[in-house]
């Protein structure tokens, strides 16, 4: 409950430096910090054009009803959507969209959809009202198929200052320098201040319009755009190896579903990623993309157990959770709940 209670913690204990010159503490050494919250800004998977309702349901019933995280779904509309979504998927024959309505959206200004770069406008507009609560000090930018395991997120958090203009993902090699992976990267208050009052007053907007076509693109995308504009900013942001001292991750590209049948993600992947990813379980994971609604449940109630592994496998409650992944998973997954 301690864990629960304060989303981001003062620390004081000796450190492991990162590349980022900051410091990952024990979370022993974690003590409350305040009210502070976390703002979640999540799109629609561009992938999956089914279950967007059903995920971000689910993402309700679990992570996203933390006290302290204020989820926002973004509504970009069905056109802009189908633009994104068979760009991907080019068969229009064979890929229809199909449009759910999901309760509590946040509609994009008027202003926003009309515009050329309506993806990164709206995101920039979300990041403007996230801003606007004095106790949001990070933000998260993603797509509806995460689960995220908050209490290893607050544990790693805790170590920056949030004042400082951060970027935590998994970095990628982008168009014209590292970015940050558009499934789920967390922006620190002050990347996010910076990155705002620049888009217009330091012409980061006109910049990137009249700039390389590509990043432009469908709109202006939240990898390949964001990344440059949070580079060109000033000053710029800073992108932090987020992996441990082993070198493991603690985002991933596809959920343990995936991962227990030693398919850890695509072939292109590893080449776009600036530091080669490994196939281990990090026990500090706090992030997980490409989960449906079944599996963000399945998850939800694991992590949420407050008993030891045996007692959650075998409890009547949690008989169609457990059976989502082998026990040889559980386990696995166990070593994130110590």
């Amino acid at each position: 409950m301690v864990a629960l209670a304060a989303l981001y913690l003062s620390v004081f204990a000796s450190a492991l430096s990162l590349s980022s010159g900051l410091a990952v503490l024990s979370k022993s050494s974690v003590a409350e910090r305040g009210n502070s919250t976390l703002h979640v800004l999540l799109a629609r998977a561009l992938f999956d054009e089914k279950d967007h309702a059903a995920r971000i349901q689910a993402i309700r019933e679990t992570w996203g009803k933390d006290p302290q995280v204020r989820l926002q779904v973004l509504n970009f509309g069905v056109k802009h959507f189908e633009e994104q979504y068979h760009n991907w998927c080019t068969d229009l024959k064979n890929c229809p969209v199909r449009h759910e309505v999901v309760s509590g959206e946040t509609a994009m200004p008027p202003d926003v959809m009309s515009s050329k770069l309506w993806n990164l406008d709206g995101h920039i507009w979300a990041l403007r009202q996230a801003l606007k609560d004095p106790t949001c000090e990070w933000i998260m930018l993603g797509q509806d198929m995460l689960y995220v395991h908050m209490p290893n997120l607050r544990n790693y958090i805790a170590s920056f200052d949030h004042r400082k203009p951060l970027v935590l993902s998994n970095r990628l090699h982008g168009h014209l320098g590292t970015m940050g992976s558009p499934w789920g990267q967390i922006l620190s208050r002050g990347a996010a201040q910076v990155l705002v009052d620049g888009w217009q007053q330091q012409g980061l907007r006109q910049k990137l319009w009249e700039g390389d076509a590509f990043l432009r693109k469908l709109g202006g995308m939240t990898d390949f755009g964001l990344g440059w504009a949070l580079h060109k900013m000033e000053p710029p942001a800073e992108f932090v190896d987020t992996r441990n001292s082993r070198g493991e991750d603690r985002l991933y590209l596809w959920p343990p579903s995936r991962m227990e049948q030693n398919n850890w993600w695509d072939s292109w992947y590893p080449n776009m990623r600036a530091e080669k990813p490994k196939k281990v379980f990090a026990p500090e994971a706090f992030l997980f993309f490409f989960a449906g609604p079944s599996e963000i449940r399945a998850l939800g109630a694991f992590f949420e157990h407050p008993g030891q592994l045996g007692n959650f496998l075998e409890a009547p409650e949690h008989k169609t959770s457990r059976s989502f992944y082998k026990e040889s998973t559980w386990r696995m997954l166990d070593a994130a709940r110590k």
